[in-house]
């Protein structure tokens, strides 16, 4: 498990877990899977965010699009 987000810069297969799972698990069975990336995961330390190229941002199980766990930290898309 990663302890930052630097830490995934390079990564091509990440381990995804829904938030609403984690949090609200009445309303989520818990979607959790690893997925290939299509180009290396890349972190922009400017700005702290990590770019996951070719993740597709929404739960399959409860359809939210936003906020995920990936390789146990929690990553929004939102600005």
């Amino acid at each position: 498990m990663s302890e930052s987000l630097s830490d995934l810069d390079g990564e091509t297969d990440v381990e995804i877990e829904c938030a609403v799972g984690i949090d609200e698990p009445d309303y989520c069975d818990g979607w959790s899977e690893t997925v290939e990336l299509s180009e290396p995961a890349e972190y922009d330390g400017e700005v702290g965010r990590i770019f996951l190229p070719g993740l597709n941002w929404e739960c399959p199980e409860c359809g939210q699009p936003h906020e995920f766990e990936v390789e146990g930290i929690r990553v929004s898309n939102l600005v």
